[in-house]
């Protein structure tokens, strides 16, 4: 496959996986008016199959309740049923703050020993994390792979993975330096490299358009003070001519006032000059 396709494969990767994410725009919003709401209408939805709305009403849900443990409880347990284990062990892991929440902490328990056993080897560690990265499961994929290298700290394979994940996620910066640590112990790992020059294309590109943006204000702004000098300039110099004209015309009526004895009308003169 060309790096032009496989760039283009990528975005529209990337476009999916944020389209998928958009919430709220199918979410009936008399439907949010409790906690209890919420859950009974994601449950319904769920029951129905609907997963990607009845995620849409749980994060609607929180975003008007936040940090209610009931709704984040069914969150949870909706992204372990859907197997987005690295998610579902964030929240579980939050919950699992308030000691007395035992559920949460083997929710945990059952997670890790999962992840265990996906990483008992690295090609069941690679399939698993190719698996999760190509189901849009990408926190779970970062996990396993970082466990995974924890366990076989010299397979660059495991790291590609991860930086994979870390790519189509929009973390470009994490990405380039997990490829790099993967170049660094297999420097022929072409996928690798591949990500690092299109990230490389990526970030020039980015700068060449914020230098592009930044060239054309300046150029405005230059323009601007430009206008400005050299209005004041022309005023300047008007100014200069007309000033010493106006002066002796002020002088000789001031002084045909004074010789006609118009007193009051030259000392308003005089004191306008001074």
């Amino acid at each position: 496959m060309s790096r032009s396709s496989s760039t283009l494969i990528l975005i529209f990767l990337v476009i999916a996986g944020y389209s998928s994410n958009l919430r709220g725009a199918s979410v009936d919003e008399s439907a949010l008016s409790s906690p209890d709401q919420v859950i009974e209408y994601s449950a319904d939805l769920a029951d129905r199959d609907e997963f990607r709305a009845a995620f849409d009403a749980l994060e609607a849900g929180l975003e008007r309740f936040p940090g209610n443990r009931d709704v984040l409880r069914v969150y949870a347990d909706l992204l372990y049923e859907r197997e987005r284990y690295g998610s579902a062990r964030r929240i579980y892991l939050q919950l699992s703050a308030d000691r007395s929440d035992t559920r949460a902490r083997s929710q945990i328990d059952a997670i890790n020993a999962r992840f265990e056993r996906l990483t008992s080897s690295v090609n069941l560690a690679t399939v698993a994390i190719h698996k999760a990265r190509d189901g849009g499961n990408y926190e779970t994929a970062i996990a396993l792979g970082e466990l995974a290298i924890g366990k076989f700290p010299d397979r660059a394979v495991l790291l590609t993975g991860i930086g994979e994940a870390q790519y189509l996620m929009g973390d470009l910066d994490g990405a380039e330096v997990t490829f790099r640590q993967a170049l660094q112990l297999d420097p022929f790992d072409r996928r690798a490299r591949e990500l690092v020059e299109e990230i490389r294309s990526t970030e020039e590109a980015q700068v060449s358009t914020e230098f592009a943006e930044w060239m054309s204000i300046a150029k405005d702004k230059v323009g601007d003070f430009i206008v400005t000098f050299l209005a004041l300039f022309a005023a300047f110099i008007a100014n200069s001519l007309v000033a010493p004209i106006s002066l002796r015309f002020k002088l000789n009526r001031a002084r045909r006032h004074f010789h006609r004895g118009q007193y009051d009308e030259f000392t308003d003169l005089i004191e306008g000059l001074l």
